[in-house]
């Protein structure tokens, strides 16, 4: 009995070994490529689902940053004033004591001249355009950003002596390919055709914004006026504007010129805003010097223009003020830049208006407090909340109560 159980468990025992023995039975796999085996992937940016953070680029920018106003309001100072210790600090407290926060700094000014020494434009040097009127521009740019004063950088573009006389084969020429000058003031002006003038200009500007200016203002962007057919350009020929009358070849050579200058600027992050004549809101030809106003307009370049509308330019009859338009300052600039509205309005240009106002005294009467505040009162009536106040001499302490 005893064997006959052993025997039954035995064959049970050998029975069950046998279906284990088929149950791990194993293949051995083919030889692999090694080659074809995947490595194990490190993790990825994909993979963590994280952006890497772009590098930092270098600015461009080395002076310091200055925050625009809401709405500039500004003065206007030569490199001399801007230079002079006393002078300089005695504009600053005024700044400072009023609703004034701006100043428009000659860079380079109606002869040519570069205000300081340290420019690194090479043709500058080469044609003697600095002067030592700033003495330290890096610190000066400092004290202007420890005020908080926005600072504007004025670049007088086509009226330059400077430029000019070393530079004859820039410059505008009498019919006999003699040098043109500027009769009373004896400048020279270079040809706004040239596109190396054009370049001079744009280096200009680059360092301006290097330094911290947060706007570039161009001046004189025009031709000189009042001189017919009595002076010669001699890269006209070079100029790629065909099939124009004069006056829309004039107009295309300066619009052409402004897009020039914003795209040279563009990368700084600055501004660019132009002086042009107060009447070329209310004329439409150019006033044979290439201010058109739509023309100007038409590229969509320009941040900012700065129409000069001083009572005291206009005529006796303009507007039809009397006794005259300088004794009408708020009327004059009501009138002057409500032309400048319509027009651009019916262009659908967003271009800022910030007028030059008269703070100066040439003619009857003589420019106090109350008619600087008139022409301010008009602009502000308009929606103009923008300006700034011309005086050659900057001599301003005189009007500093139109200012609080």
């Amino acid at each position: 009995m005893k064997i006959n159980k052993y025997i039954k468990f035995l064959s049970i025992f050998l029975l069950l070994l046998l279906l284990v023995g088929c149950s791990t039975s194993t293949t051995t796999p083919n030889p692999q490529d090694p080659s074809d085996e995947s490595p194990i992937s490190e993790p990825t940016d994909e993979d963590n689902d994280t952006e890497e953070e772009p590098e930092p680029q270098p600015s461009l920018v080395t002076g310091p940053y200055i925050e625009r106003p809401e709405h500039v309001k500004g003065i206007y100072l030569t490199g001399n004033s801007a230079g002079l210790t006393e002078r300089f600090a005695s504009l600053v407290d005024m700044v400072n004591e009023t609703e004034l926060n701006s100043m428009v700094i000659d860079v380079k000014d109606d002869k040519g001249e570069i205000s300081f020494l340290a420019t690194e434009v090479e043709l500058a040097h080469e044609i003697g355009a600095p002067v030592n009127k700033i003495r330290d521009i890096e610190a000066f740019m400092e004290q202007l950003a420890a005020n908080n004063i926005y600072p504007i950088a004025r670049i007088v573009v086509f009226k330059d002596n400077k430029l000019g006389r070393a530079r004859q084969d820039l410059a505008v020429k009498n019919l006999d390919g003699s040098l043109w000058v500027e009769s009373g003031s004896n400048v020279s002006w270079v040809d706004p055709h040239s596109r190396e003038v054009w370049e001079y200009v744009a280096d200009i500007a680059k360092e301006a914004a290097r330094l911290g200016f947060r706007e570039i203002q161009l001046d004189y962007i025009r031709f000189p006026d009042r001189v017919g057919d009595r002076v010669r350009y001699d890269h006209k020929a070079t100029f790629e504007l065909v099939n124009e009358d004069e006056e829309q070849y004039r107009a295309k050579v300066i619009a052409e010129f402004m897009k020039f200058m914003a795209s040279e600027i563009e990368p700084y992050d600055v501004e660019l805003s132009a002086d042009i004549f107060g009447l070329i809101g209310t004329t439409t030809s150019d006033m044979g010097i290439g201010q058109h106003l739509e023309t100007i307009l038409g590229p969509d370049v320009l941040d900012i223009i700065c129409p000069m509308v001083y009572p005291s330019h206009y005529a006796h009859n303009n507007y039809g003020l009397y006794p005259s338009n300088n004794a009408r300052p708020y009327e004059t600039i009501k009138y002057a830049l409500l032309d400048y509205q319509k027009r651009m309005e019916e262009m659908g240009s967003e271009t800022l208006i910030r007028p030059w106002l008269q703070g100066f005294t040439q003619g009857k009467p003589a420019y106090g407090p109350h008619e600087v505040r008139e022409q301010i009162r008009a602009a502000r009536e308009l929606g103009i909340n923008e300006y700034l106040i011309w005086n050659a001499g900057n001599q301003y302490h005189h009007i500093k109560d139109a200012f609080k």
